[in-house]
C-alpha cells in the first residue's frame, strides 16, 4: 500500500510517545504482520490503565472492566500480569452476577444481558490467551444472542430490536475466538452478529435509509459501550468484515471528516466530568490526549481505509 507508508498522519502515529500506538500503526495500518511491542507497558497511556488502584470493577471510567476494554483495545500482550489481575476481577464479577443475582432475565422469549461486559471480556481472555476462559463465555453469548443476531438489556418486552451498543463487543469476542480456536458455532454467532450491523450500513434505517442516529456518526474515543460508526467499523475491521460493501456508506463518513493535515478529530468525551486520574465517578484512568486532532481516533479511522482497500 504506497500511499499509506508515505502518509503524513502514519508519520505522526509512528513519532507517538505511546509504544501500543506505534505498534498499531506498524501492524493494522502499515500490515506489519511481524510487528511487536516489547514495551507496552511503559507507555504513559498503558501504564496509566495497569495501575490504577481502583477495584470496584464497573466503577466509571476506572473500575478493572473499563481498563481491561480499553488495554485490549490497545493490544496489551499476554505477557501483562496486571492485565490478568484485571481479567480475573472482571471474570469473577461476572460470576457474581449470574450466581447470584440470576442474571440474565428472560423477558419475552428474550435473554435481557449487557452483552458488552461479556464480549469485552471475551476479547481480553482471546488475547491474554486465556483460552478456557473465553470458551465459557462463548457459550453464554451464543445461548443469549437475539433471533435478530444482536443483544439487548432493555428489559421492556416492547422493545424487539437488539441494540448496537450492546452487540459490538460481542461482534468482535466471538471473531476473535473463532480465529483463535477454529470454532464453528462461535464464527456462525459471528456472522450473524455481523449481519446485524452491515444490514444498516452501520447506520441506517433498513426500510428508509434514513440516518438512525446523528451521534453515531460523531467520533469519538474511548468509546467504552458507546456505538459511533468508526467504532463499528473498525470492529468489522478486526472482525473480519470489512470488506462487505454495504460499509462503503460509513467509511465514506468517516473519510469525509478527515482534517487537511491527515488526521482526524475526536468530537468530544463521553460524560466526562473530572480530569484524567480525579477522584469521583467519570473521571478516566488515562490521559488520552487532545481530541483535536486525536491520536487514537487517527489511528482508528487509518486502520479502517488501509484495510478496507486492502479487503
Amino acid at each position: 500500500m504506497p500511499w499509506i507508508v508515505h502518509d503524513p498522519a502514519v508519520a505522526w502515529l509512528l513519532s507517538s510517545p505511546e509504544p501500543a500506538v506505534r505498534f498499531l500503526t506498524r501492524r493494522d495500518v502499515l500490515g506489519d504482520a511481524s510487528a511487536t511491542c516489547p514495551d507496552f507497558a511503559h507507555g504513559p497511556v498503558a501504564s496509566a490503565l495497569l495501575h490504577d488502584p481502583t477495584t470496584s470493577v464497573y466503577a466509571k471510567w476506572r473500575g478493572p472492566f473499563w481498563r481491561l476494554t480499553a488495554l485490549t483495545e490497545l493490544g496489551v500482550p499476554p505477557d501483562q500480569p496486571e492485565a490478568h489481575h484485571l481479567l480475573d476481577s472482571v471474570l469473577e464479577w461476572l460470576r457474581y452476577m449470574e450466581t447470584r443475582r440470576r442474571y440474565p432475565p428472560i423477558n419475552a422469549g428474550h435473554a435481557r444481558a449487557q452483552a458488552c461486559w461479556h464480549g469485552n471480556t471475551l476479547v481480553a481472555a482471546v488475547q491474554l490467551r486465556r483460552i478456557d476462559d473465553a470458551a465459557s463465555l462463548v457459550d453464554r453469548l451464543v445461548a443469549w444472542q437475539w433471533p435478530d443476531g444482536g443483544w439487548n438489556c432493555d428489559r421492556r418486552p416492547v422493545v424487539p430490536t437488539s441494540s448496537v451498543h450492546e452487540s459490538f463487543g460481542a461482534l468482535w469476542g466471538l471473531a476473535a475466538y473463532a480465529d483463535a480456536c477454529g470454532d464453528s458455532t462461535a464464527r456462525h454467532a459471528a456472522d450473524r452478529a455481523a449481519e446485524f450491523f452491515l444490514a444498516r450500513r452501520l447506520f441506517r434505517h433498513r426500510s428508509t435509509g434514513q440516518v438512525i442516529d446523528p451521534k453515531w456518526l460523531q467520533l469519538r474515543h474511548p468509546t467504552y459501550y458507546h456505538y459511533d460508526i468508526l467504532q463499528g467499523l473498525w470492529i468489522l475491521a478486526r472482525a473480519g468484515y470489512l470488506a462487505d460493501p454495504r460499509t462503503e456508506d460509513a467509511v465514506a463518513v468517516v473519510r469525509s471528516t478527515r482534517r487537511s493535515d491527515g488526521r482526524w478529530n475526536a468530537n468530544g468525551r463521553w460524560g466526562l466530568r473530572s480530569p484524567p486520574g480525579a477522584g469521583g465517578s467519570n473521571a478516566e484512568a488515562a490521559d488520552w490526549g487532545p481530541s483535536r486532532p486525536s491520536t487514537f481516533v487517527t489511528l482508528k479511522a487509518l486502520t479502517v481505509l488501509a484495510q478496507r482497500i486492502a479487503a
